[in-house]
Formats: C-alpha cells, sequence, structure tokens
C-alpha cells in the first residue's frame, strides 16, 4: 500500500516536471527560431550578419509564451498516455496544473506580451540593399550596379516575358526599403516560411488578439474566453479510451486541433457569427461573456470528454477486476 501511494507521489512529482520542462524548453526553442526569423528579415545580400539579438530573443520569448503555455499542456496529455497510471494523483495534478495555466499564468503573461505581439523592435526599414546582385520582381529582373545612402539605385532591368528579352537600363530610381516582410527579396526568397506555418501562425495570432481583448476586458471576461483552456484540458479523457496508446496520442491530437479550430471560427471569424448572435441573445444581459456560444461549446465538449474519461476509466477498472478474478 505504502508502496502503491509512493509510486502515485513519484509519478505526480515526475509529471509537474515534465510542465516545467516543456515550458523551459519550448520556450526556449521558440524564442530562439522567433529570433533567427526576425534577423533574417534584416538581413541584406553581401552585408554583415549578426548572429544574435538579445533583444530579439527576449522579444521572441514573451510573444511565444502564451503559445508554449497552452502547448505544455497538450504535452502533458501525452505524457500521461505515454506512462498511463491507475491512480488518480496524476490526473488531479493534471488538471490543477491545466487551470493553474490558464487562469493563474495566461492572464499576466498576455499584458506582457502584448505589447510585444504586433510591434517589432528592429525597424526592417533601415536597411539599405546592396549592390551586385540580381533581384527578381515579376516580370523584370534588376541589376544594381550602385545604391546610394538614400537608397536611390542604377542598373539594369531585364523584361522576362517577351520572346525577344529587352534590357533596359536605369539611374536615381527609389527602391522600396522593404519587401513583403524582408529587406532584400533575395534573402526573403531563401527563408520564407512554408505556407502552412504561415497559416498556423496566422491562426495563432488572431486567437492571441482575441485573447488580449478578453484579458484587457477584465479578469471575469478572461475567464469565460478561457473555457477554451477547459476544453483542452479536457482531452484527457481520452487518454485511455483504447488499449493502443499510439490511437490514444492521436485522439488527443486530433481533438486538441478540433478545439483550436471552432474557437478560432468563432473568435476571429464570421463562418459561426449567425448562430453567435441567437446565442448571444439568450445571454444578452451578461455583457462580460464576449462570445456565449464560445463558451457553451467549450463547457459542453469538456463535459463529454469528462464523461467518456469516466467511462474508459470505469471499463478499464472492470476489465482489470476481471483478469484478476481470473488469474
Amino acid at each position: 500500500m505504502k508502496s502503491s501511494k509512493n509510486s502515485a507521489i513519484k509519478q505526480a512529482f515526475k509529471l509537474i516536471l515534465c510542465y516545467l520542462f516543456c515550458v523551459i524548453a519550448s520556450t526556449l526553442l521558440a524564442a530562439l527560431v522567433y529570433m533567427v526569423y526576425r534577423i533574417c528579415t534584416t538581413l541584406v545580400a553581401g552585408q554583415a550578419i549578426h548572429a544574435f539579438s538579445l533583444t530579439l530573443f527576449l522579444e521572441g520569448a514573451l510573444v511565444m509564451l502564451p503559445l508554449v503555455l497552452a502547448f505544455a499542456i497538450m504535452l502533458m496529455a501525452f505524457y500521461l498516455t505515454r506512462h498511463p497510471s491507475r491512480k488518480i494523483l496524476s490526473v488531479i495534478v493534471y488538471v490543477v496544473l491545466s487551470l493553474a495555466t490558464w487562469y493563474a499564468a495566461l492572464p499576466p503573461v498576455l499584458h506582457l506580451a502584448e505589447n510585444h505581439f504586433t510591434a517589432s523592435s528592429v525597424k526592417v526599414s533601415e536597411s539599405i540593399l546592396s549592390p551586385g546582385f540580381f533581384r527578381e520582381a515579376e516580370p523584370y529582373v534588376f541589376y544594381y550596379s550602385g545604391v546610394d545612402s538614400e537608397n536611390n539605385a542604377q542598373g539594369l532591368v531585364f523584361e522576362k516575358n517577351n520572346d525577344v528579352q529587352q534590357v533596359y537600363t536605369f539611374s536615381d530610381v527609389q527602391l522600396p526599403r522593404a519587401s513583403g516582410g524582408f529587406s532584400d527579396s533575395l534573402i526573403g526568397e531563401t527563408v520564407e516560411m512554408p505556407s502552412l506555418m504561415r497559416r498556423m501562425l496566422s491562426w495563432y495570432k488572431g486567437l492571441a488578439m482575441g485573447a488580449f481583448r478578453a484579458n484587457d476586458a477584465g479578469y471575469v471576461t478572461w475567464a469565460f474566453y478561457a473555457s477554451m483552456g477547459i476544453a483542452l484540458c479536457s482531452v484527457l479523457g481520452l487518454y485511455k479510451v483504447s488499449k493502443w496508446r499510439l490511437l490514444n496520442m492521436n485522439a488527443i491530437l486530433y481533438a486538441s486541433v478540433g478545439i483550436i479550430v471552432y474557437n478560432y471560427l468563432l473568435v476571429v471569424t464570421d463562418v459561426l457569427a449567425g448562430p453567435s448572435q441567437v446565442v448571444a441573445t439568450w445571454f444578452r444581459k451578461l455583457t462580460f461573456i464576449q462570445n456565449p456560444l464560445q463558451v457553451l461549446l467549450n463547457l459542453f465538449v469538456a463535459l463529454v470528454f469528462l464523461l467518456v474519461g469516466i467511462i474508459s476509466a470505469a471499463h478499464n477498472k472492470k476489465a482489470h477486476a476481471t483478469m484478476g478474478a481470473t488469474i
């Protein structure tokens, strides 16, 4: 009995360490990736490279920390799926950490991140293109033979669309200082992120903006917005839904993605504007709830996964009891 209790405490402690490790390691990694990408947006071909920027690194940590905190909850669910326990203590620790993340840690983190989310500490417009390189801008290819301190260029331009290629000269042409978020199109063509990643970051930014608005409106409003965290926490109910751990982890992943998708549709887009307005009329006196339909769906999903978890636990307990009696 004592050994079983010690084992439960040990696993709960490991879960806490797993959470802390995920938050710290993911924050450092996300900040590093953010810093490298932001440095790339300021690079100009032929100029010196600054390999590290403490300002951008800290900015990246602030910008990405809300995502890291939410992501750490799913990693804990994966951990419990990979290392299942019959003891309830680990589940209690998981729930406490999840609620503490959404209702205690995220509000102050959002306040810190809000001022840095849309602002950039590095002005890409200050970079001046270097001469001696070919740069493409459909349907032309430009060669800058010289660029002065005012970003006025001279050189050649090649027109690609004609059967007979045309070549022109130009001089004293004012160049744009930034294009597509990059100071130099040559760098942008090389390191621009894939469209899927851009879409994911766009979704994150949309949800973060909704979180900023809810957080700025007061803690009560935030508490209802954070019902998304309750729904995400509840996916743990799937961690013993089958005998195959990989299937359980996939179920947790897809359920989490589904929760994020419908919250995004409700918070950022107008896809569900009609139903949202109808539900909002039912709760029109509760002005501190920004989107009642979002709250209802999140609580409903949480209840469903809670029931799934209870039924799965009861079924597994019965199966173990039957197996023990047979033996």
